[in-house]
């Protein structure tokens, strides 16, 4: 997956070194722009949440950012997400095993490994180490994160 991960930042260097030989007035095609929307995705995956990279949040995220299932809203607010998973999760390891991307819509299918050692959804903590299977929807808004929807299942023990 790290290759796909180094695949999608050659993709979104080549998008931004592209932009002035990309015809009519230097807009991007429809392909490009999906592109670089999913390589802004797989950069939030890798930097922040895997990385602890928060201050690249500013380029990712859009002040108007709203996370539609918890409310937290703005790049300060996914940072604070963020930092409640590493948290909640010792040593976290993101994995993306599927990301697509079509107009202004990014999909990404992932699981959470760690150790489960934070309240998380009211369940208290168990010390096991744990895999959280998940899915997202991102919209873009001109090549920013402006909207995302999480469904995760229950952290299960490893193995399970």
């Amino acid at each position: 997956m790290l290759s796909s991960i180094k695949t999608a930042r050659l993709q979104a260097l080549a998008v931004v070194l592209c932009l002035s030989a990309c015809g009519e007035g230097g807009v991007m095609s429809e392909a490009r722009v999906a592109a670089a929307n999913k390589a802004a995705v797989l950069r939030l995956f890798d930097e922040v949440f895997n990385g602890g990279r928060d201050h690249v949040l500013r380029e990712l995220v859009a002040d108007e950012f709203v996370n539609i299932n918890t409310g937290i809203a703005g790049p300060e607010g996914m940072a604070s997400g963020a930092a409640f998973l590493r948290k909640t999760f010792e040593a976290p390891r993101f994995v993306v095993e599927d990301a697509m991307a079509e107009g202004d819509r990014v999909a990404v299918r992932w699981k959470l490994f760690g150790r489960h050692v934070g309240a998380f959804r009211g369940t208290p903590p168990s010390g096991d180490a744990v895999v959280m299977p998940a899915m997202s929807m991102f919209r873009m808004v001109d090549g920013k994160i402006a909207e995302s929807w999480v469904q995760s299942g229950p952290p299960q023990a490893r193995g399970s």
